[in-house]
């Protein structure tokens, strides 16, 4: 994958500020939420108590309303040409998503950010609310009904998962756009012990 001529310390200051922030952040006890964005040139750290599920729902859902385009930024080679994220179909979209490998938030945050810096520091790994942000892109940037799913396939039916489902006008129902894992399935109906809409 190919990106775009950026400044060298995208990186740098990425890891920079991370380390900082963990030093920060091991000092406090308190659960929180991290939402990475950008001013210009530079990362922007933003954290704040964690509430509740429906909290990170609403931040991954904002930060793909306000940088959906950023899937024009990143390049595949396919048939020996060079494909923008923005114009993979989905299902391909889909499997490059899967594809990149699961690694969960180091506790106890919880951690988001915008979908340019997901995918450029994807070899990192990713978990389910970043991986479900590059989805929610995606379904966004072509305008289909889509909305966040709070899930469960432990046994006490704790919500501890988030996926995204869209909307089929042909068959009138929601099918399951879950990429969080490799084995997973586009559209592949979901084991749950429970489940809800977090709007």
């Amino acid at each position: 994958m190919l990106f775009p001529t950026f400044p060298d310390f995208f990186t740098t200051l990425l890891v920079t500020n991370c380390n900082q922030l963990k030093k920060k952040l091991f000092s406090c006890f308190a659960r929180c939420i991290i939402k990475v964005t950008h001013k210009r040139y530079n990362m922007v750290f933003n954290s704040e108590p964690l509430k509740n599920r429906l909290q990170t729902a609403r931040r991954i859902k904002h930060l793909c309303e306000q940088f959906y385009l950023d899937l024009s930024l990143a390049f595949v080679v396919k048939n020996n040409k060079q494909i923008p994220l923005s114009k993979l179909s989905l299902p391909d979209f889909f499997n490059f998503v899967k594809n990149i490998p699961y690694r969960k938030d180091p506790s106890p945050r919880e951690i988001v950010a915008r979908p340019y810096y997901i995918i450029k520091h994807r070899n990192l790994g990713a978990d389910c609310k970043k991986k479900s942000t590059l989805i929610c892109s995606y379904l966004r940037l072509y305008n289909w009904k889509y909305r966040a799913i709070g899930s469960s396939s432990r046994p006490d039916g704790i919500i501890c998962h988030i996926y995204f489902e869209l909307f089929d006008p042909v068959t009138k129902q929601w099918k399951p756009v879950d990429a969080t894992y490799k084995k997973n399935v586009l559209f592949e109906k979901k084991t749950e012990t429970a489940r809800e809409v977090l709007k």
